[in-house]
C-alpha cells in the first residue's frame, strides 16, 4: 500500500482562465492543476491552499487566447480589475467541484506572473 505524505499547505500557481458568455472557466492546463489540488484535498493529503493568480484578462491574455503579446500597462491592469482574478476562479472551481471550504483557501491576487510571486 502506498503511503502518501500529508501537507498543511500547498501552493497552487495561477494560470490561464477564460470567459465566454459572461461565464468564467479554466483553460485545460489550469483545470488539470486545479483537479490535482482538489483530489489531494479530498484524499486528506493537503489541509489548506494558497492560490495565486492575478487579474490578467487584457494583461497577459485576452478572453480566449494567450497568443497575444502581454500588455503590462497601467490601463490594462486597471481594466483587468473589472474581471475575476485567476485565483478567484480557481478557488470557485475547487469549492464547487471538490467542496473545498472557502476558509481553507488564501488567495494571492496581486501578481501578474509567477516571477512576481517569488519576489
Amino acid at each position: 500500500m502506498l503511503i502518501l505524505e500529508k501537507y498543511d499547505l500547498v501552493i497552487v500557481l495561477g494560470s490561464q482562465v477564460k470567459k465566454r458568455d459572461n461565464r468564467y472557466f479554466l483553460a485545460p492546463h489550469t483545470e488539470l492543476k486545479a483537479r490535482a489540488a482538489g483530489i489531494a484535498y479530498k484524499r486528506g493529503i493537503v489541509k489548506k491552499f494558497i492560490i495565486s493568480g492575478g487579474y490578467n484578462f487584457g494583461v497577459r491574455y485576452d478572453y480566449s487566447s494567450i497568443l497575444e503579446k502581454p500588455n503590462f500597462s497601467f490601463e490594462a491592469f486597471a481594466l483587468a480589475r473589472w474581471e475575476k482574478s485567476e485565483a478567484q476562479i480557481i478557488a470557485e472551481f475547487l469549492h464547487e467541484e471538490y467542496k473545498v471550504p472557502l476558509q481553507d483557501m488564501l488567495l494571492e491576487e496581486l501578481s501578474a506572473t509567477t516571477e512576481e510571486n517569488v519576489e
